[in-house]
């Protein structure tokens, strides 16, 4: 059986993870990661565009007139709660907490349906990179999911992945008070994998993504799938898509 290759450096010699590999700790502690943590829409799914056009058509059934061209630049990696305020205030209503939830609760019926009509599919590389983390920290902390999406549109596409069950931590917008770019739902990530944010690397395609991974201690990868690579500057390291991540580069980064 073969392995990647990783942990090679001065006055170390380069050592292979091999699938199934159930090494105690001390084997392993030279590497600096025991926990990795991915963004959900735009990292593992392709949906951000079904979120946005549930977005847009949510706001244009209460009458507001919405540009969505630059919806991606502006909305992407925000949580719903943040986009519709935003929205309210260009125009020109003020929306109090009911007619926030009933936005809320309207658009995700509309991605329901959406999703049903035009399922999103995986980005190419990204569920076989999830498993393959799994496996190689399962001794560990182990992988999670950590979205500022609501947990009934994100729970049935990991399902439909395949993926749902190798999760040791998955935290949505329901989880928390406050979603990205607020730490709040990757300290309750790292809390939920037994691991400190210091030891775990997240996997991120928004700079608001990226703002919360870091506040919260975590390392950063991020992925050019939303943002072009000027955008994605606080990450501690930027590939162009997920399938140029391997498991050795998130264990050592």
């Amino acid at each position: 059986m073969t392995g990647e290759v990783y942990g090679a450096g001065p006055g170390r010699a380069a050592r292979a993870w091999i699938p199934g590999d159930r090494r105690p700790r001390a084997y392993c502690a030279h590497m600096r990661r025991e926990a990795v943590i991915f963004d959900f829409d735009g990292v593992l799914a392709d949906s951000e565009p079904l979120h946005e056009r549930s977005v847009a058509m949510a706001a244009r059934e209460r009458g507001w007139v919405v540009d969505v061209s630059d919806f991606s630049d502006r909305f992407v990696g925000q949580g719903d709660r943040m986009v519709f305020l935003t929205l309210a205030e260009e125009a020109g209503e003020a929306l109090d907490e009911a007619g926030l939830g009933s936005m809320i609760v309207r658009k995700r019926e509309l991605f329901r349906v959406l999703c049903a009509e035009m399922p999103p599919e995986p980005l190419a590389g990204g569920v076989e990179l999830l498993r393959a983390c799994a496996e190689a920290l399962a001794s560990f902390g182990g992988v999670g999911v950590c979205t500022g999406s609501r947990r009934p549109e994100v729970e049935p596409l990991l399902e439909r992945f395949g993926v749902r069950n190798v999760l040791g931590s998955f935290v949505t917008a329901d989880d928390v008070h406050r979603t990205k770019p607020d730490p709040a739902c990757y300290l309750l990530s790292c809390e939920r994998l037994g691991v400190e944010p210091s030891r775990a690397v997240a996997i991120e395609d928004s700079p608001t993504g990226i703002a919360s991974a870091k506040a919260a201690g975590l390392r950063v990868i991020a992925v050019e799938h939303s943002f072009a690579r000027d955008r994605l500057g606080e990450a501690d390291a930027v590939v162009r898509t997920i399938a140029e991540i391997t498991p050795g580069m998130l264990l050592e980064i």
